[in-house]
This record gives structure tokens, C-alpha cells and sequence, in this order.
């Protein structure tokens, strides 16, 4: 499994959303309420807060869950509160448990779930959270046991 969170297009998204969101807060800044703090014998103000609010109910950027152990379950990426990008997980003792690929919170591209003893469960692809293709399924020694062609 590779250690890679965001594919190289999941990257350049993941970039453009970035500097995006940089560019955006100069135009909320300008549209803030100010409110006075302090004013001098004039009655003018001598400081002033920009109040800015953000939306901070979508998940953004790099997401990792862990154990009560310390190990990672689950790590991947989210863009306004969808999964985007690969997304990882393992088991509590630190083998790989599933790679899966996510475009808008939807299973799209390679999903991989292996046992814990490395040997892999299942693997095949997902196209906009619809299993497609051919799937295969293998038992814990490694003998591949069913086939199933899930089409377009």
C-alpha cells in the first residue's frame, strides 16, 4: 500500500481549492461588519475588529482517525466535507486494512481490502460509487474464490 494520501489530480484539486479559498477571504474581509473597540475625545475610532465568519461544519483538508493505541485507523481528505482523493485504513495492529479512491464522498477508482494477514481479501473498481468491472475475491490463504463482472 502506498503512503501517498491524494493522488497527483486529487493534489492539483485539492491545490486549486487552496488558493481558491485564499483568494476568496480578501473579498470577505472587505464585506465584514467593523465594530468599534475604543473611540478618542473626538468620538474617532482608535481600533477596529473585522468579524469574518466561516462555515466550519464541512470538514476540510487532511482527515486522520486513530486508535485508543495510537495507530492510525483511517486517513484521507476531505473538500467541503466530502472524501476526495485515496483514502487509507488498518487494522489496530498497523497492517493495511483497505485503499479505496473517492471523488465527491463517492467510491471511484481501485478499492483494495486486504486481512490482516496481508493476503487480499477483495479488489476491484468502483465509477461514481457503482461497482464496475471485474471484481475478485480471495480467501484468507490467498486462492482466488469468486469472480463477478459488474459491467460498465
Amino acid at each position: 500500500m502506498k503512503n501517498k494520501i491524494l493522488s497527483p489530480i486529487s493534489e492539483i484539486a485539492f491545490a486549486a481549492f487552496l488558493l481558491g479559498a485564499i483568494a476568496f477571504l480578501p473579498a470577505c474581509h472587505s464585506a465584514t461588519q467593523q465594530d468599534t473597540v475604543a473611540t478618542d475625545s473626538a468620538n474617532v475610532p482608535q481600533t477596529q475588529i473585522a468579524r469574518v465568519k466561516i462555515d466550519t461544519s464541512l470538514k476540510n483538508g487532511i482527515f486522520t482517525e486513530k486508535y485508543n493505541n495510537g495507530i492510525i485507523l483511517k486517513k484521507g481528505a476531505y473538500i467541503n466535507g466530502k472524501k476526495v482523493g485515496q483514502w487509507d485504513s488498518w487494522y489496530s495492529s498497523g497492517k493495511p486494512w483497505s485503499e479505496n479512491f473517492y471523488t465527491d464522498d463517492l467510491p471511484d477508482g481501485k478499492s483494495t481490502i486486504w486481512y490482516e494477514n496481508g493476503k487480499i481479501e477483495y479488489t476491484g473498481f468502483y465509477t461514481k460509487g457503482k461497482q464496475t468491472g471485474d471484481w475478485k475475491y480471495f480467501d484468507e490463504t490467498g486462492k482466488l474464490v469468486h469472480e463477478k463482472d459488474y459491467g460498465k
